[in-house]
């Protein structure tokens, strides 16, 4: 944890090997584990792990939202909902091949599937993929804006945005380099960029670059 009034470390807790995906969400911090197959539950007060979750083959990216905890297993291609009620997986849905990412809004359950070249949908209640989506090449990370969903496509320097009303790309944006990470407070869309080490900052609303800022080598996350 990192006091962030000091920016200062304030506590380190042991998760696992190696530490991979992390979320927040039921009063509880989850960290994936690729080396264990399993998931950590870290409760936010005590600062502690408090239970373990065995999920799939490769977890990476985790997010906990709507009283349910979403991992992808990137090895099995595959994503796993852990019920934070119980601790225990209460479904393991079959995706593309090699996901990557996933972010959780609009009706749905979103995965970037990065050899496939797409992004499922799934059905949160359902545990079924309602939709598959073809994208760009290496789709690496999601960010849901409303009622679209934001796709970067490490391999060819683009962005699809997706309307999750049609479950169709509606917009292809070039913005070079690798992109890699995203993340949007609904008005901006800030893209990392890992080859190009810097962020663009574009405008939802008009999908225009406004503004990018030069970072350090290799920016991610």
């Amino acid at each position: 944890a990192i006091d962030v009034a000091h920016s200062a470390v304030a506590n380190t807790v042991p998760v696992g090997t190696d530490p991979a995906g992390v979320a927040v969400g039921d009063g509880a911090l989850w960290v994936s584990d690729p080396s264990k197959r399993s998931v950590a539950r870290v409760d936010t007060s005590s600062k502690t792990v408090v239970d373990t979750v065995q999920v799939g083959n490769g977890p990476t990216a985790v997010s906990a939202a709507s009283n349910a905890v979403w991992v992808v297993n990137s090895l099995d291609a595959t994503v796993s909902d852990i019920d934070p009620k119980t601790d225990k997986v209460v479904a393991t849905v079959p995706v593309g091949g090699l996901p990557n990412a996933l972010a959780v809004g609009a009706g749905g359950v979103w995965v970037a599937n990065s050899s496939s070249a797409s992004v499922s949908r799934i059905d949160p209640v359902n545990h079924h993929v309602t939709a598959t989506v073809a994208v760009g090449n290496g789709p690496s990370a999601l960010v849901v804006v409303g009622t679209s969903v934001w796709v970067a496509n490490a391999l060819d320097g683009t962005l699809s945005r997706i309307d999750a009303a049609t479950n169709s790309v509606a917009q292809t944006i070039q913005v070079g380099g690798q992109p890699t990470a995203l993340a949007s407070d609904g008005a901006t869309l800030w893209v990392g960029d890992a080859v190009g080490d810097r962020v663009s900052a574009i405008d939802t609303s008009g999908s225009q670059t406004t503004h990018v800022v030069p970072l350090g080598n290799t920016p991610e996350g």
